[in-house]
């Protein structure tokens, strides 16, 4: 061996990162958490499940961005965005579910579900600013701590039938509509035309509608099972993240997930404790 070269750590570190190609990362300390309260009223030939959700989300004054060389810069949110941020939300969400006997076999059923979820924080914390734009050769999507949480109202209504003594015939109808998908709408620095970026948005909506038809067989002779079939049609005006100019596609059209038809068959066979079950021959 005629030389040994020896390599630093900080060298070992710099050549990775230039292998490696871009990095970039955050870190965000958001709190979150929810609280449910459900009571079950029961009334002279009805019977009623309420529920209320609430959900709340703090993001704090600002978060870190890491820079190229691997330390880290605080960032507030007034350079995101000019906009005024909520850092505090609190949201409320109600449900409520109705069952009304209107037979010895057969009862009639009703739900109501106002569903608020919380945005993903990847679409909140981003490592690009609008300032970026200027800097990089490519689109660059800033996050938006003003998103609004994508809210789901669900309608729901049904019969199920008691057919035999094990077996009971379920069917339901149900009516959703989705509000505040997230999409990406490019945006333009006011003092600059040429300057432009893309900032995550709370604008994309959809609906779903269908009817499901489920035959279920109790637990009787070791079996049970079901048999479940699907009618269903899913429309909105995104089928999922996509990049938008400033005029919003305001029509409907199925979406790419949207399944038409669907069955579902489950088979149980259970022996429960004690029993005794024979094998045949």
């Amino acid at each position: 061996v005629d030389s040994l070269i020896v390599y630093s750590q900080e060298s070992r570190y710099v050549a990775m990162k230039e292998t490696s190609g871009e990095t970039d990362g955050y870190k965000a300390t958001p709190w979150q958490g929810a609280f449910y309260l459900q009571d079950r009223l029961q009334f002279e030939g009805m019977i009623a499940n309420v529920g209320l959700r609430f959900d709340f989300w703090y993001l704090g004054d600002d978060y870190l961005i890491r820079q190229d060389d691997g330390s880290y810069s605080r960032t507030k949110w007034e350079e995101i965005t000019d906009e005024k941020v909520k850092k505090l939300r609190v949201m409320v969400s109600p449900r409520v579910g109705v069952s009304h006997p209107i037979s010895e076999r057969s009862v009639l059923h009703f739900a109501y579900n106002y569903q608020n979820q919380i945005p993903q924080m990847q679409y909140v914390f981003t490592t690009a600013k609008p300032i970026d734009a200027i800097l990089s050769q490519s689109s660059v999507d800033v996050g938006n701590p003003n998103l609004e949480p994508q809210i789901t109202v669900t309608y729901e209504v049904g019969l199920q039938r008691q057919l035999a003594e094990d077996y009971v015939l379920d069917l339901t109808g149900y009516y959703k509509n989705i509000y505040n998908y997230v999409s990406l709408m490019e945006m333009t620095d006011p003092d600059d035309t040429n300057i432009r970026w893309y900032q995550f948005v709370s604008e994309d909506y959809g609906s779903a509608r269908g009817v499901d038809v489920t035959l279920q067989k109790l637990l009787s002779n070791f079996t049970a099972g079901s048999l479940s079939y699907s009618f269903a049609w899913a429309q909105g005006n995104h089928s999922g993240l996509t990049r938008q100019d400033e005029y919003k596609n305001l029509r409907e059209f199925p979406l790419d997930w949207d399944s038409r038809h669907a069955a579902n068959l489950n088979l149980e066979f259970r022996i429960g404790r004690e029993e005794e079950w024979w094998i045949p021959f």
